[in-house]
């Protein structure tokens, strides 16, 4: 359950409060653009994974990566920002990939007479992109994205790059910020944004490779940024596993959902569309690393099925989301066929 805290009565007092249309509306947009960035809680009304997000909009700080760590929370942001401070917007990046937000680019329209808003198209400008990065899952379309102008000679750094590249940056998106020309700093073709890697999706699990092991051969899916991954491999003679990784180590995107605890939690495991048992799972786990080993049945076969692996919560689903992990179909009934003939299966 989302934990708010003491701020929850902040999220009563501010937000947009806009019930005006026209240039009242306009005027507020203005405001917000010179204003430093708030964290407002809106919905649209729904009872939906989704229905509600953290707006985020207005200048950035070097402060603002506080504000939002307060609020405790892994729930989708909304964001709207003329740009800022680039550390902070570097930091609040950082502490969105810590809690493995989401973010798409927008702002929330209120709707007429009520509470509630819907997500229109928004801006990402100047340092605002740094933020952005942050995304575990990331959302814009075109012309939502201006690039900063980092022409000038203080504009790039060797921890710049870094960033951009530890967050799933493409680095050609630097060489577009060298240009002076703010017009030529607008990401306006959707083939941009994917080349860039804007929209990007850090969960996002890699096509299988076979790799030897020990006793055998295995099958190894990796998350984009490598920090998780999934193995299907022989444990010995007609003995087969499957091994949930995660990593912990610095600028995982993940707030390290997989814990001894959630094996008492799970409702059911499912994979390839076949169930299968928790009953003998067991865990690793150290300062760095984490894997949960389930044991795969005898009767276990492959078969091609892209909604790979589903964990499902009884409690909390939604806090389990992040488990849906959609494998590429690519030639996976050949590849686990040869770690089951290595088996003996």
């Amino acid at each position: 359950m989302t934990k708010w805290g003491p701020l929850a009565a902040v999220f009563l007092a501010v937000g947009f409060g806009l019930s005006q249309q026209g240039s009242a509306l306009a005027s507020s947009d203005d405001a917000l653009k010179k204003s430093a960035m708030t964290f407002t809680l809106q919905g649209n009304g729904g009872n939906c994974l989704g229905c509600e997000w953290i707006a985020a909009e207005g200048r950035i700080t070097k402060d603002s990566h506080k504000s939002f760590e307060a609020l405790d929370t892994s729930m989708q942001v909304v964001l709207s920002s003329s740009g800022g401070d680039r550390a902070g917007a570097i930091a609040l990046g950082e502490a969105f990939r810590q809690k493995g937000v989401s973010i798409v680019i927008g702002k929330g329209r209120p709707f007429e007479d009520t509470s509630f808003h819907e997500i229109e198209a928004g801006l990402c400008e100047g340092a605002c992109l740094w933020t952005f990065l942050g995304g575990a899952n990331r959302q814009a379309q075109e012309g939502e994205i201006i690039v900063p102008d980092l022409s000038g000679p203080n504009g790039l750094d060797a921890e710049l790059i870094d960033y951009v590249q530890t967050m799933g940056g493409n680095l050609d998106i630097l060489r577009r910020a060298a240009n002076p020309d703010r017009q030529e700093r607008i990401i306006s073709h959707a083939e941009s944004l994917d080349a860039y890697g804007l929209r990007y999706n850090a969960f996002e699990l890699q096509p299988w490779q076979l790799m030897p092991q020990e006793g055998g051969l295995a099958a190894i899916s990796r998350s984009k940024d490598g920090m998780r991954h999934l193995s299907y491999r022989c444990t010995g003679k007609g003995q087969r596993e499957l091994v949930l990784f995660e990593s912990k180590r610095k600028n995982s995107p993940y707030p390290i959902p997989l814990h001894e605890d959630l094996l008492t939690d799970i409702h059911s495991l499912s994979f390839l569309g076949q169930e299968l048992t928790l009953a003998t799972s067991r865990v690793q786990e150290d300062d760095y690393d984490l894997k949960i080993h389930v044991p795969v049945p005898a009767a276990f076969r492959s078969q091609g099925q892209s909604d790979a692996l589903r964990l499902t919560n009884q409690h909390e689903a939604a806090r389990y989301q992040a488990f849906n992990w959609a494998l590429s179909p690519y030639d996976l009934e050949e590849t686990f066929a040869l770690v089951d003939r290595i088996c003996g299966l």
